[in-house]
C-alpha cells in the first residue's frame, strides 16, 4: 500500500560563477527534479545570483508515494532551454551538481516541532517569511535595534479563522487532553526558527481550587518589577503550598522533569514600559525592559495581543482564548469554532508610570488593551517556549486532532 510522504532535497551547485554568470540568463538552464508524483524546477540562473563565492546550497520540498514492495526514488535532470549562447567562457570548467535527499517523512509519523507546525498549517493565518519581514522593516522605521527585531511567525486572524494552533502539553493523549481541556490545552502564539522556539499560551484561564482571578501585585502605587512582583511568584513558584502554576496539583505535568525539560528554563522576556497600544510602538516600549535569565513562564505581551489581530476588527484570537467558546458553544468533534466568551485577563506588559499610581496592560472585555492599576484582580494565562530541538509533535492542530507530543510518555 502507498503511503504519501515528503522529503527535503537540498541542492548543491559547486561551479565558478564568474564564468557561468556571463552566460546562463533566467531560464536558460532548469534542474528538474521528480519523484514521479511530483516535481520541482530549480532555475541555475537563481543560484548564480545567490550572494555566496562558488558554491550555492538550496533546499526545496518535494511529495512522493512510497509503497511496502518498492523503493522510491528522486532524480534530477537538467534541461538546456537556449543552445544559442557563446559557452566559451566554459571551456575547462566544471559545473557539479548534488542531490541530497533528507528528512523524509511518511504518513502520519511525527516531525520536530516547527517543521510539524509548518506542514500543516493549513489555514492561511499563519505569518509568511515575507510578512515577518515587512513587520521587521516597520519596527526598524520606529528605532528597534537590529538585535530586537521580531523572529516569530504569529498565527494572525480571529478565533474563528485560525484553526490549526491549538496544541496538547502535559500528556501525548489527545482524547485526555480533549476531555480536560482546562488543564492540557494550549494554543500556539507563533514560532521562532532562528531560535528553534514555539511560543505557547495556555487556551483557558489559571484556576487554583476556588481562584481564578488574581492581581498583577499587591499595591496600587509603588512601580514593581515583573522578577519580583506577586504574580511572577503565582506562576513561577514550584511550591505547591503558593505556586498558583508550577506548583498547582492541578497542573502536575509542570511538576514532571520530563516535560518541564521540554520548556525553555531562561528566555528572554519584554514587559514595558509602554504607552498606547499600536502593535509596532508596544513592540518598541516593550524592549525597554528585559530580562535575560528569569522565570520560564510568563504572560503574553501586549504586542503579542495586537500582532494577532487584523487591522480594524477586535483580535478574538488571543482573548480569553476561544476554548470558552469550544467548551460553551464549540464541538471538538466538528472542529466548530465561535466568538468566544471574554473576561478581562492580565498581560505582562507593564505601563509607563505617570502621576502616584503604577500599572500595567489589561485585555479587556470588550477586547481591547488597556491599562489597570496593579492590584486589580483579573485571568491570567501561562505563556511558555517549547524547545524545538527537544520536542516531536504529532497532530494537525486543530480542535478535534491538536498537536501533541510524542516523545514523552
Amino acid at each position: 500500500e502507498a503511503s504519501d510522504c515528503t522529503a527535503k532535497v537540498t541542492i548543491t551547485m559547486d561551479t565558478s560563477k564568474d564564468s557561468m554568470g556571463k552566460v546562463l540568463q533566467k531560464g536558460d538552464a532548469i534542474l528538474y527534479i521528480t519523484s514521479g508524483k511530483t516535481e520541482e524546477t530549480v532555475d541555475l540562473y537563481d543560484l548564480l545570483t545567490e550572494d555566496l563565492p562558488n558554491s550555492v546550497t538550496k533546499e526545496i520540498e518535494i511529495e512522493l508515494s512510497v509503497s511496502e514492495s518498492a523503493e522510491a526514488s528522486i532524480t534530477g535532470y537538467l534541461k538546456i532551454n537556449n543552445t544559442e549562447i557563446d559557452q566559451s567562457y566554459l571551456a575547462g570548467k566544471t559545473l557539479n551538481i548534488t542531490i541530497t535527499v533528507n528528512n523524509l517523512v511518511c504518513g502520519n509519523a511525527p516531525r520536530p516541532a516547527i517543521e510539524q507546525i509548518l506542514a500543516n498549517s493549513t489555514s492561511g493565518t499563519l505569518d509568511t517569511q515575507e510578512k515577518l519581514e515587512a513587520r521587521n522593516e516597520e519596527l526598524t522605521g520606529e528605532g528597534v535595534a537590529e538585535e530586537d527585531l521580531d523572529t516569530l511567525k504569529r498565527f494572525v486572524g480571529t478565533a474563528a479563522e485560525v484553526t490549526d494552533n491549538f496544541i496538547c502539553f502535559g500528556t501525548s493523549d489527545t482524547n485526555t487532553c480533549l476531555s480536560n481541556l482546562d488543564q492540557y490545552m494550549y494554543r500556539i502564539i507563533g514560532i521562532d526558527e532562528t531560535n528553534n522556539q514555539v511560543k505557547v499560551i495556555k487556551a483557558t484561564k489559571l484556576v487554583k481550587g476556588t481562584e481564578y482571578t488574581f492581581k498583577w501585585h499587591n499595591t496600587e502605587y509603588s512601580e514593581v518589577a515583573w522578577i519580583v512582583s506577586d504574580i511572577y511568584n503565582y506562576l513561577n513558584n514550584s511550591n505547591v503550598e503558593e505556586g498558583y502554576f508550577l506548583g498547582n496539583s492541578y497542573y502536575s505535568y509542570m511538576q514532571n522533569a520530563t516535560w518541564n525539560n521540554l520548556i525553555i528554563e531562561h528566555p528572554i522576556w519584554y514587559y514595558g514600559d509602554i504607552t498606547g497600544t499600536l502593535a509596532r510602538t508596544s513592540y518598541l516600549y516593550e524592549r525597554v525592559k528585559k530580562i535575560a535569565n528569569g522565570s520560564s513562564i510568563g504572560l503574553m505581551y501586549v504586542s503579542d495581543y495586537l500582532y494577532a489581530g487584523k487591522k480594524n476588527t477586535t483580535n478574538w484570537l488571543f482573548i480569553q482564548n476561544g476554548l470558552n467558546s469550544l467548551t460553551n458553544k464549540g464541538n471538538p468533534d466538528t472542529g466548530e469554532l465561535q466568538q468566544p466568551t471574554v473576561e478581562q485577563e492580565w498581560t505582562m506588559t507593564h505601563y509607563k508610570k505617570s502621576g502616584s499610581n503604577d500599572f500595567s496592560y489589561q485585555v479587556t472585555d470588550s477586547g481591547s488593551a488597556s491599562q489597570c492599576v496593579l492590584d486589580g484582580s483579573l485571568a491570567i494565562r501561562p505563556v511558555f517556549y517549547l524547545d524545538g530541538s527537544k520536542v516531536m509533535l504529532n497532530g494537525k492542530g486543530t480542535i478535534g486532532e491538536p498537536y501533541y507530543v510524542t516523545n514523552v510518555s
